[in-house]
């Protein structure tokens, strides 16, 4: 150690090069350094999303999920399997085991699923994921007293820019509204001409089935078409034959209902001072960490208020980067501390040049 320090003595430009290497490699560092509330978990669970239009739950779980269990059954690596089947879709989370390689476990798990033949022919091609970590940031809220299709789409619109920016990935939606076609059946007029209720939900269906749009759901003087895509079939199903007569006349679906085209309606809403809104909720990801995912939402959402209609508000709330921002300020007030007491305790005790 001696030794050491008497060599750097007699070569002091080493010393200074050593010296300036350290600060060049921590000043690189710094500006690498990923900033977030909590440390990043490394991911432990592998996630299999597979859609499955127009399905029951009950359907879900037989048609998908249990298939994709058993396939999944004695894979090395595996060490719990937790399935979710509801309306439409199932998920199913793969756990891993401690000591097992992410990757090769994937690859594995993709090759598991890929295998099984037998899945319903509406099942969509799964998909085989990560389930990485998600750290929250802040929330979008879209709101204003208009109605449902100027909000969803104003809120669609947002998603989209968001989700454009290279800096944000992770968006999770709540509010959001699935399209829908109501039928509103006149009873008058289904009597006059001696039709059901049945009879012309089962045209619907037929009609549906041919054109592949939608889900049907029907009630005594109601029928239901929804669909994610934009329902763009209304002239085709006003037009819609129901009966044909032999002088060649036809009663057509608009005879015996109005036809609405909007949004579902849900017992759920959510509200932001008191107004119908579209939530969205932002996460972190390997693209951008806290503080750039909030300056890109606040980017977009400036650029956004100026486009949207003025009766939609855009607003930015809950956002965990203020809190990210005073503790780095706090940190880098104390660093300036720290090296003003330094300087002042070596120039006081010691030489006034070492200070430097």
């Amino acid at each position: 150690m001696n030794a050491l320090t008497q060599w750097f003595a007699k070569n002091p430009v080493a010393a200074n090069l050593l010296a300036l290497l350290v600060m060049a490699g921590g000043i690189l560092t710094f500006t690498g350094i990923r900033i977030e509330g909590f440390p990043q978990i490394p991911p432990s669970y592998i996630s299999i999303d597979i859609s499955y239009p127009d399905a029951s739950a009950e359907q879900v779980d037989t048609g998908v999920s249990r298939k994709v269990e058993k396939s999944l059954e004695g894979l090395a690596g595996v060490k719990k399997v937790i399935s979710l089947s509801r309306e439409n879709s199932a998920q199913i989370l793969v756990q891993k085991e401690t000591s097992a390689d992410m990757l090769r476990l994937l690859s594995d798990v993709k090759t598991r699923v890929d295998s099984i033949a037998n899945f319903p022919k509406k099942t969509e091609r799964p998909i085989v994921s990560v389930d990485e970590f998600k750290g929250f940031v802040l929330l979008v809220q879209v709101s204003g007293d208009v109605d449902d299709t100027v909000l969803q789409q104003s809120a669609r619109l947002v998603k989209q820019e968001l989700t454009a920016h290279p800096r944000i990935s992770k968006i999770d939606t709540f509010g959001k509204k699935g399209r829908e076609m109501r039928i509103e059946l006149d009873a008058e007029r289904l009597k006059a001409f001696h039709l059901s209720v049945d009879q012309v939900a089962g045209i619907v269906s037929r009609n549906l089935s041919e054109t592949g749009f939608g889900k049907l759901e029907s009630n005594e003087a109601r029928i239901i078409i929804r669909s994610d895509a934009k329902l763009n079939f209304y002239d085709q199903l006003a037009s819609l034959p129901l009966i044909a007569e032999e002088d060649g006349s036809k009663v057509f679906l608009r005879d015996v209902a109005a036809i609405v085209d909007g949004y579902e309606e849900t017992e759920v809403k959510a509200l932001f001072q008191g107004k119908e809104s579209v939530g969205m909720v932002l996460y972190t990801s390997h693209k951008g960490h806290m503080i750039q995912v909030s300056r890109a939402a606040h980017e977009v959402v400036d650029r956004l208020k100026k486009q949207l209609p003025p009766t939609v508000h855009l607003d930015i709330w809950g956002d965990s980067s203020i809190y990210m921002k005073n503790r780095l300020m706090l940190l880098q007030t104390n660093a300036w501390q720290g090296l003003l007491i330094v300087f002042a305790l070596l120039a006081l005790f010691l030489d006034f040049k070492l200070a430097f």
